[in-house]
């Protein structure tokens, strides 16, 4: 299975966005199913519901950190921050922001802003496609072959 749908079949199965993201990529990490879901678990909606960086993204940095360690080398670092700061550009150009407020356009710590987004069905509309660019983003910077 194609990697940006087995992402979004873990994202439609009750995962968040940043653990749907990580999961999608852990035949390449060594941490199983429980550990990527409880190490993701507080970035999703944009960092546990305050919405602030899309938990699309944080996954893929999760990924990023996870495939291409960099202890504490700081030339090694630099580069992988170089890496993030590249990937969140092309996210942000996919998508107009890489701010899960933004992207949405409701306050998830708000029942009318958590009803808005059920009713206007972003979770599809807006969260599964930035979980698709984070996924392939990471593919392309990242997988070779």
């Amino acid at each position: 299975m194609e990697r940006g749908q087995k992402a979004i079949e873990y994202f439609n199965n009750g995962n968040s966005c940043a653990q749907s993201v990580v999961l999608a990529f852990q035949d390449r990490l060594d941490l199983t199913e429980d550990q990527i879901r409880r190490a993701a678990s507080s970035f999703g909606s944009g960092m546990g519901r305050l919405q602030s960086t899309c938990g699309a993204l944080t996954g893929g940095y999760m990924v990023m950190g996870l495939m291409t360690p960099v202890a504490n080398d700081k030339e090694a670092r630099s580069s992988q921050y170089r890496d993030i700061r590249r990937f969140t550009k092309e996210f942000e150009e996919q998508h107009g922001s890489s701010v899960c407020r933004q992207l949405t356009g409701c306050d998830f710590l708000t029942e009318e802003g958590e009803a808005s987004f059920q009713d206007k069905g972003l979770k599809q509309s807006v969260c599964a496609p930035c979980v698709r660019t984070s996924v392939a983003l990471l593919e392309k910077m990242f997988i070779k072959g």
